[in-house]
């Protein structure tokens, strides 16, 4: 028979209408014999152990047993099965996470996630640690809507806590071992053991490589490259001291080394047969990154009293290098450079209080960080010459160059000659006036036909394109502090109010530094003055005056000279806020319970990583939530239901942008925002070998105000439209069926659906892009003995080899070739499993 523990390691509550669940609990249901019923998990969303069923929030968790029956080796593989929230993530250093259509997919160093990542209660930080391998997890939960008063900062979208085993005096330990197409190869090990009566060791660890699945048939020297290849490897350890009969004390440590590639998709617009064929790219990337931790956790019991701290420092370090257009086409060649290092320090105090009708906790935390980041961008002066072709194309006949109606601009560029036009067009406008500027200190001014002679001339040949490289450098320093707390009331056996409130203050120092290595050589500059004297190499020669320079930095990236060698521009401003939460919950019988909420949620202000910006404003969040959580059928079933309503100000939203004539790069800017949405989550233990369930979410959300970015044609707003990365519909469905044989055997076979609905980005140069809807099957055949001692699995994720994307934009947006990042095709394999 299935154990009570095999039934719901796939899935826990998540959230359909309230209306529509009361009136499921009204339903008169048979009672049966029975020895079997859905396992409940044990959570600690609210800093104290309960069941999910319990716990008035609406929280999707997973056992270590349950990730594993859904294939799921990080987050982002969580993320299909969950309503109301999206991962699809293809880049690990740069990962971010959507809850109910909010995320902060920015990058920079001067903004931070809306979604907290908790690894053991320690915050990440930022996005280049946010996603690993699970490496020995005893779970993941999922927290959706602000959640302040319980995990910290910036959790104003929701939270994700991942918790690793803890140590024991048991000596145990298992080997798990999967291999798959693509050469997929990996091996997990974890092993715990009583080193004395009082300490006890607990050690993981796992290496996991797979080949490229998409092809590069490309005819630069990288052809036939495998693009897409894993390689990474992490190992955890746990010591815990356990110094009295109620003091235990906790050391953690973390490692975590990944040597892939780095991102890769396919041009939109110019290779839209290629996305799930061979690829043309002159580029494959990388992404080396290192992620290192450490914890102390002291707890300690006195009567009723818990007190808790966590000290921990963290910090990574990668070097990420991504194609950026899609293509091999020389005309279009941009490849981008992210140089992150990343080191924090927090410290966390709490003190928890039960007893039969109180229960409460407060805390007290600190924390602080710095990133240092280098972004490079590389293309070539004929990908300039494209920008401002396409540029031109996109506002129709400009100039003569394009015809009208241009529908793909960037199609019609590939073919456009001469290829100096765009940059001819474009320099006596726009370079002229800057390298007058810096010659009218002097009395000196050229006309700007003479001017464009000349820089086209430095720029090479007018049918290949010199190197081209801007950089920008930035800096941050963070320092957090933070009072909290959260108390639980019961005013009857059945009524219970919460109420939590939270002080943050943020302060963040940035500096920010452009670095040119394209020069304007001023002294092959000659023609007829503007207004002063003539220019010419005679002139210079002549050291009329020696303080004249002879070359002059510029950018067409980032156009605007930020700082001076060793003087970055320097920055700082500080924001606070206080964010109440409110809950009742209800008991309206013995197996269902009632909950309703509001809460307030506050993420920092900051600083665009790309721009000379003053800081943008700090959000606010207000969420309304009521739900429902329901076990049915003595424990077989469970029923659990939300609806939601929140309103955002301030909203931070990333969007390619740049003043007029620039190549765009990604900003951020404050915009408000409105959503609501219903989720439900249902598991049914039909018999003792049937599981079946099912779980659905519907997020409705849109702009309710747009601040329009420097760039922006007139006119154009995003007011009314979709937030990016989220669906209206996501719906998935699972049954499981076991079959018993050979006295000790089962197998247990199992299915889920996934379909996740039409989404949209909004984060390019102009309107949105659609990405289409999709459905994903896996399937999974299980062989095991009920002690629990060894499995074998076959295993099959996209089993119908579904054709999806997960995104499409990019920086190639700006020339108009978005990069359209597919998702996995069919991976199948076989995984075992030894417990000793």
């Amino acid at each position: 028979m299935i154990s009570p523990k095999s039934t719901l390691r796939r899935y826990a509550p998540s959230s359909l209408s309230l209306a529509i669940a009361t009136a499921l609990t009204t339903i008169a249901l048979p009672t049966l014999a029975q020895d079997y019923a859905l396992e409940e998990i044990t959570v600690t969303a609210q800093k104290r152990a309960e069941s999910v069923d319990d716990v008035p929030i609406t929280i999707n968790a997973f056992s270590v047993d349950g990730v594993r029956d859904l294939g799921a080796q990080n987050v982002n593989d969580l993320g299909t099965f969950i309503p109301g929230v999206e991962t699809n993530v293809g880049d690990t250093s740069q990962a971010s996470f959507t809850i109910r259509g909010i995320s902060t997919n920015d990058f920079g160093s001067g903004s931070d996630p809306a979604v907290a990542v908790y690894v053991d209660g320690v915050y990440t930080g930022h996005g280049g640690s946010a996603l690993v391998n699970f490496n020995d997890i005893d779970r993941v939960e999922v927290l959706k809507g602000p959640q302040g008063t319980l995990f910290g900062r910036n959790a104003a979208a929701g939270a994700i806590s991942i918790t690793t085993k803890a140590p024991s005096q048991e000596t145990e330990g298992y080997v798990d071992v999967q291999m798959g197409n693509y050469n997929k190869q990996k091996i997990a090990l974890g092993f715990n053991t009583g080193l004395t009566d009082t300490v006890s060791l607990r050690v993981g660890g796992y290496t996991n490589t797979r080949d490229g699945f998409i092809n590069n048939a490309s005819t630069t020297g990288i052809a036939g490259d495998d693009l897409w290849i894993e390689d990474d490897q992490g190992v955890v350890g746990a010591l815990l001291w356990q110094a009295g009969d109620n003091t235990d004390v906790t050391l953690r440590a973390d490692y975590n080394k990944e040597d892939s590639d780095g991102p890769i998709g396919s041009s939109f617009t110019l290779a839209p047969d290629a996305l799930y064929d061979d690829y043309t790219t002159d580029n494959a990337g990388f992404n080396d990154r290192t992620i290192r931790g450490t914890s102390l956790t002291i707890s300690h019991d006195f009567d009723n009293y818990t007190f808790t701290s966590i000290t921990a420092k963290r910090g990574y370090e990668f070097h990420q290098n991504e194609e950026e257009d899609g293509t091999d086409i020389a005309r279009f060649f941009l490849t981008t450079d992210t140089i992150e290092k990343q080191d924090q320090l927090s410290q966390e105090f709490r003190l928890n209080y039960a007893d039969e009708k109180l229960k409460w906790f407060v805390g007290a935390s600190y924390f602080k960080d710095e990133i240092d980041q280098t972004y490079l961008v590389d293309a070539t002066t004929l990908t300039l010459d494209t920008f401002f072709l396409v540029d031109a194309c996109k506002k129709g006949a400009a100039g003569g160059l394009c015809p009208d109606g241009v529908g793909n601009p960037a199609a019609f560029v590939n073919t456009y000659a001469p290829v100096t036009a765009g940059m001819t067009g474009f320099i006596g406008g726009n370079i002229a006036p800057l390298i007058n500027a810096a010659l009218s200190p002097f009395g000196l001014g050229m006309n700007a036909t003479d001017i464009q002679n000349a820089v086209i001339a430095n720029m090479g040949p007018s049918n290949a394109g010199l190197p081209w490289q801007e950089a920008m450098h930035n800096n941050r320093e963070l320092t957090s502090y933070a009072v909290y707390g959260d108390m639980t009331y019961s005013f009857t056996d059945k009524l219970d109010v919460t109420l939590g409130l939270r002080w943050s203050q943020d302060s963040k120092d940035f500096e920010i530094q452009t670095n040119y290595t394209n020069a304007i050589l001023i002294d092959t500059l000659s023609g007829p003055a503007t207004g002063g004297a003539s220019v010419s190499a005679a002139f210079l020669n002549a050291n009329v005056n020696p303080n004249i320079p002879t070359q002059l930095p510029f950018g067409l990236i980032f156009a605007e000279q930020i700082g001076t060698a060793g003087n970055p521009e320097l920055k700082s401003d500080t924001w606070s806020s206080v964010d109440p939460r409110l809950v009742v919950n209800y008991a309206a019988t013995d197996d269902t319970m009632l909950f309703a909420s509001i809460a307030k949620g506050y993420k920092a202000g900051g600083f665009n990583s790309l721009g000379n910006d003053p800081a943008f404003e700090p959000e606010d969040v207000l969420n309304f939530e009521l739900g429902m959580k329901s076990k049915l059928m003595d424990g077989r079933m469970r029923f659990n239901t939300s609806v939601y309503a929140f309103t955002y100000d301030n909203l931070q939203i990333l969007k390619l942008s740049g003043p007029e004539g620039v190549i765009p790069t990604y900003n951020i800017n404050n915009a408000d925002a409105e959503g609501r949405g219903f989720e439900f989550d249902w598991q049914f233990l039909a018999t003792e070998n049937l599981m079946l369930g099912a779980n659905y979410g519907y997020v409705y959300t849109e702009y309710t105000k747009y601040n329009p970015f420097l760039g922006d044609e007139p006119g154009f707003s995003l007011e009314g439209e979709p937030l990016s990365s989220m669906p209206k519909h996501k719906f998935n469905a699972m049954a499981e069926y076991t079959l018993h044989f050979g006295g000790d055997l089962a197998l247990r076979l199992r299915g889920d659906y996934n379909y996740t609905g039409e989404r949209v980005n909004n984060t390019g140069v102009d309107d949105g892009q659609n990405i289409d809807a999709f459905n994903i099957v896996n399937a999974r055949a299980t062989l095991e003995n009920d002690a629990g001692d060894w499995s074998v699995a076959l295993y099959a994720n996209n089993l119908t080899d579904e054709e999806y994307l997960w995104d499409i934009g990019g920086t190639g947006d700006g020339l108009g070739s978005p990069v359209a990042t597919r998702g996995m095709p069919r991976m199948y394999g076989i995984q075992g499993r030894y417990n000793f």
